[in-house]
């Protein structure tokens, strides 16, 4: 009986990646072992040729490939040459060529693509030290890789493999200098030039398309030549940092539960007697026969003054509820500590006697929000080393000063303090020394000091003997000037201004703010009301209103502020200097960028109606002294 052999078949089925190649690149034959080695598809790389497997500097300069790949196998028979991976790295495997013709009678050759053997040492592979090696190579708990001076992997074990969800096939050979993580490859630049190295953060395999988050740390091999290549050992942290965001999510979620009490306590006081002043000034208002002015004055000073507490709440929470977390700029440490004090007053005051020390200094560079999330992590933490039922003899110190070119803040508590074998530890993710915690409010500390490229440390400066513990943190001072346009009620100036009646546009749909700014403004100035952003935008284009202020709030329910002064800049660009914004705090990252972008005043809601006043006497002036533009 004839025997038949289907060659084509055999060779599509293969294990072993297979390429025949015509002199001009073209691709006569490829099987699916090579796409799979290579990350793309057959079809991909018929189109692509020869040349899309090849690093470009390997490319024949001149003449055909038949004779280039004659060209690397002249000095060895099976060479190493590198192919190239479609996430763009490197793979070093054996080429072994055999010569022959395709269906049309044209020469091609077919090269077998072969993995490089595997090795990490120069010792013969059958010797005692050799298979020690080996079997702790093989079988370690931790991945590891090792590479050859070259940065090419020339050994991994099987915990490398399933942590890349790769296959030795495609990881020994790989160039490590090819990968496109930039950061892991100046990691292993250094340790093959004789540094010990490492890499914390996150890793998507090239051969296995996995996304990882990974530490690695690299160390040289060094002969009597020099670096011999490196050994690096991977650990994967991505069930630790997924069980860290896990938890922070649960410390963030248990900080509004506390901010929430906070602002309940702090906001009910002068609301209480803001609700009773308003009532009584309405009482005398509405008996003519009692009226008494001096108590009418009174209980609406009353609820002013207890609207103002409420204002400087609000404000105090304005920094905590930006949604940008990530958005570093010029930040006031006061103004932090003292907003993370809001937060946690009631638990600290149960427990201890609050003392501040809060010296002015000069702004820092960090996020704002972060800033206010450290402090309130130190009190937190402070608290909670002190024992209920003492509050009187207890306490809680903070601080603030200028520190050379930084700013130092000091946390101080009267607790069971921290054991000097401690004070390392306690900086790092889920230590604690307390049942109750999670152990991540310091570990959080730590990481919002140094983003800000400051330090974090326990002072070891406190007398024998005294209880608690000190933390100091030292933040690099930044020179920032004020915001451009900002007006608020206590830098605004008081001096008189020259009278002038101007035209006035207030945009809010806030309908009764809207309409007390009107009564307030109409007897000097003649004033129209806009709640809608569509409907500001009809009355601007509208030539017989020419109004010289423009008072626009940067949140509307249909199109924005930003929007608004947009559409009347484009028509107009003389109106841009006439907006003046109003904003209950810019927690958009478009709205803060907008207001960094332009040079327009602003008012800060709540504001008092004689900062309002003195600044739209201002603006009018100003327009009246500008020629107006084309339309």
């Amino acid at each position: 009986m004839a025997v038949t052999f289907d060659w084509y078949a055999f060779a599509a089925e293969c294990p072993v990646p297979i390429v025949a190649v015509r002199d001009d690149g073209s691709i006569a034959f490829v099987n699916r072992a090579t796409a799979k080695l290579v990350g793309r598809g057959l079809s991909a790389i018929e189109t692509g040729g020869l040349s899309l497997l090849v690093p470009p500097r390997l490319h024949p300069r001149s003449g055909g490939w038949l004779g280039r790949i004659s060209e690397l196998m002249h000095d060895d028979p099976t060479p190493l040459v590198p192919i190239l991976h479609a996430g763009g790295a490197e793979i070093e495997v054996e080429w072994s060529v055999l010569p022959g013709h395709d269906s049309a009678g044209r020469s091609i050759v077919v090269v077998v693509l072969s993995q490089r053997r595997a090795h990490f040492d120069d010792e013969p592979a059958e010797s005692p030290i050799a298979q020690l090696h080996a079997a702790i190579f093989d079988h370690a708990p931790v991945a590891i890789f090792h590479t050859d001076a070259r940065g090419v992997i020339t050994a991994c074990n099987e915990r490398f493999v399933e942590l890349i969800g790769s296959s030795k096939r495609n990881l020994i050979g790989l160039n490590t200098r090819t990968l496109s993580n930039r950061a892991i490859v100046q990691a292993i630049e250094r340790a093959l030039g004789g540094e010990r190295a490492a890499y914390d953060g996150e890793y998507v395999s090239v051969t296995g398309n996995r996304k990882s988050v990974v530490r690695v740390l690299m160390e040289p091999i060094i002969g009597e030549s020099g670096v011999k290549g490196c050994v690096g050992m991977v650990e994967d942290m991505t069930e630790q940092r997924r069980a860290e965001e896990v938890a922070g999510r649960a410390e963030r979620l248990a900080a509004l539960g506390t901010l929430a009490a906070g602002v309940v306590h702090e906001v009910q006081n002068p609301l209480s007697f803001v609700a009773a002043s308003i009532e009584l000034a309405l009482r005398q208002a509405d008996d003519a026969n009692a009226l008494d002015a001096a108590a009418l004055r009174q209980a609406l000073a009353n609820a002013r003054e207890g609207a103002a507490r409420v204002a400087a709440i609000v404000r105090e929470l304005k920094m905590f509820a930006k949604s940008d977390e990530a958005k570093r700029e010029p930040a006031d440490v006061v103004s932090a500590v003292e907003a993370a004090l809001l937060l946690v007053h009631g638990q600290l005051t149960e427990r201890a006697r609050l003392e501040l020390d809060l010296v002015p200094t000069a702004r820092v560079v960090a996020s704002e929000p972060r800033l206010v999330q450290l402090f309130a992590n130190l009190l937190v933490n402070a608290v909670e080393a002190i024992p209920d039922g003492a509050p009187q003899d207890n306490r809680v110190r903070v601080s603030t000063r200028p520190d050379g070119d930084r700013v130092r803040i000091e946390v101080e508590d009267t607790g069971r303090g921290i054991a000097t074998q401690d004070t390392e530890r306690i900086f790092e993710p889920f230590w604690t020394d307390r049942p109750s915690s999670m152990g991540l409010g310091l570990s959080t500390c730590h990481g919002i000091v140094t983003a800000a490229g400051g330090e974090i440390f326990v002072a070891n400066d406190r007398p024998p003997g005294v209880r608690g513990a000190k933390l100091v943190v030292l933040l690099p001072a930044a020179s920032s000037p004020p915001d451009a346009g900002r007006v608020s009620p206590s830098t605004a100036p008081r001096d008189d201004t020259e009278s002038v009646r101007g035209r006035v546009l207030i945009v809010d749909d806030e309908e009764r703010l809207a309409t007390t700014l009107k009564l307030a403004l109409t007897h000097a100035h003649d004033v129209d009301v806009a709640t809608r952003g569509r409907r500001a935008i009809e009355l601007i284009s509208d030539d017989s209103n020419d109004y010289d202020v423009i008072l626009c709030d940067l949140m509307l329910p249909d199109v924005s502020g930003i929007d608004v002064y947009l559409a009347a800049t484009t028509r107009r660009a003389d109106l841009a200097p006439r907006f003046v914004f109003l904003t209950g705090g810019a927690f958009q990252e478009r709205t803060r960028d907008f207001l960094q972008s332009v040079p327009n005043a602003r008012l800060e809601k709540p504001f008092d109606l004689d900062t309002l006043e003195r600044l739209i006497a201002e603006r009018v002036l100003a327009a009246r002294a500008l020629p107006p533009a084309a339309s």
